[in-house]
C-alpha cells in the first residue's frame, strides 16, 4: 500500500511518515500540492493532504488529482476548521484532524481499507 503524504510542516511530515512506515505503509512525501502532482503516478494507492499549504493548497490538489484519476482516494487533513462540505463536493474520501488522539491509527485503518468511511 503506497500513500502520497502532503504536508508543508516538515516536523509533522516526518512524524506522520515515521509512524505510518512503522505500521508497514510505503510513504512518499511532498511539501506542497505542486510537488505532490510531480510524484503522483499509478503506483500511489491513496493521497493524504494538508489543506493549508503554500503554492497549491489541499483543495486545489484534490481537484487536480481527481482530473487525473477519479477513483484515487484523496483524504484531507487540517489542524483547524475546514469546509467539510467543500471537501466532499470535490471528491475527498475523508477528513482527519491533524495531531488528534488516535490520528495515526485512524489514518492507517482508512488507508488500508480496514474502515471504509471517515468523515
Amino acid at each position: 500500500m503506497k500513500l502520497l503524504l502532503v504536508e508543508d510542516k516538515k516536523d509533522l511530515l516526518d512524524l506522520i511518515t515515521l509512524n505510518l512506515k512503522m505500521k508497514g505503509l510505503e510513504v512518499v512525501t511532498a511539501s506542497n500540492g505542486l510537488e505532490a502532482l510531480e510524484l503522483l503516478d499509478e503506483s500511489v494507492d491513496a493521497v493524504l493532504t494538508d489543506v493549508k499549504m503554500p503554492k497549491m493548497d489541499g483543495f486545489q490538489l484534490l481537484k487536480q488529482v481527481k482530473k487525473i484519476n477519479k477513483s484515487l482516494r484523496v483524504y484531507v487533513m487540517s489542524a483547524n476548521y475546514v469546509n467539510l462540505s467543500k471537501a466532499k463536493e470535490l471528491g475527498a474520501a475523508g477528513f482527519f484532524k491533524k495531531a488528534s488522539q488516535g490520528f495515526n491509527e485512524a489514518v492507517y485503518k482508512i488507508i488500508t481499507k480496514e474502515v471504509t468511511d471517515y468523515f
